[in-house]
């Protein structure tokens, strides 16, 4: 899937504002990563933009946490309120459910908790994330990047 049609997904299923749907993407994945192994990231890769791949990456064993840790880690990353960060990890679950399809979807899912599921749901209307507008990367501190993320403590290593 090619970064502009990935973006304008989750613009479009989350309401969120083009300055921060780059990083709200990328940070979701980051977060995403630490919960899935990593043939699973591996295969999620493949389908991914070029932009999203090195967020798949992540030092460390997977963790095992439900779609609440999913959303409070995310919130955390994107300084979005609770209802912000569902909303958010809604939209990019949606697009990533899109540009997975098939078995790369299938082995995420089955490697996820089953809260996760309504995360991947598509939304009858699209939702409105509500996030500060100085979000525009990890804590505010600009466009996310894959060094700034690992030094966050999230998904991709340094490179």
């Amino acid at each position: 899937m090619e970064y502009d049609t990935f973006i304008g997904l989750v613009r479009d299923q989350g309401g969120i504002d083009p300055g921060q749907v780059d990083t709200v993407s990328c940070m979701a994945v980051s977060v995403l990563a630490q919960a899935i192994s990593p043939d699973a990231a591996a295969d999620l890769a493949d389908r991914l933009p070029d932009r999203l791949r090195p967020y798949l990456r992540h030092d460390g064993p997977t963790e095992s946490y439900g779609a609440d840790e999913f959303l409070r880690r995310l919130g955390r990353h994107i300084e979005a309120s609770p209802a912000a960060s569902e909303h958010a990890a809604h939209a990019v679950l949606v697009a990533l459910r899109e540009a997975a399809a098939g078995d790369a979807y299938r082995q995420l899912r089955a490697e996820l908790p089953t809260d996760f599921g309504p995360l991947f749901e598509p939304a009858g209307e699209p939702r409105r994330a509500e996030l500060p507008q100085e979000a525009t990367g990890p804590r505010g501190t600009g466009t996310a990047a894959p060094e700034t993320a690992a030094r966050e403590g999230v998904g991709a290593p340094k490179e």
